[in-house]
């Protein structure tokens, strides 16, 4: 109910409670707490990684190019 409320009065206050529960769901499932589902989806297809090749493209039909457009550069493997 909050949430259908806040999407229908402060839509600001809606994204931030969704991306809490993006972040909570990501660290559930061991990733990062601070990192979202689709950034660790997007490292993982780059990765070459199946699970985040398949989630990827789940999300590209509800938005195209999801995970890389809301990958967090911050978690990347940096080269030496």
């Amino acid at each position: 109910m909050r949430m259908i409320y806040a999407v229908l009065v402060a839509p600001p206050r809606a994204w931030k409670i969704a991306m809490a529960y993006d972040q909570l769901f990501n660290a559930a499932a061991n990733g990062n707490e601070d990192e979202t589902v689709s950034s660790r989806a997007a490292r993982a297809m780059l990765e070459g990684r199946k699970w985040g090749c398949v989630l990827c493209r789940l999300l590209d039909v509800l938005d195209p190019d999801h995970c890389l457009k809301n990958i967090e550069r911050r978690f990347l493997k940096k080269d030496n």
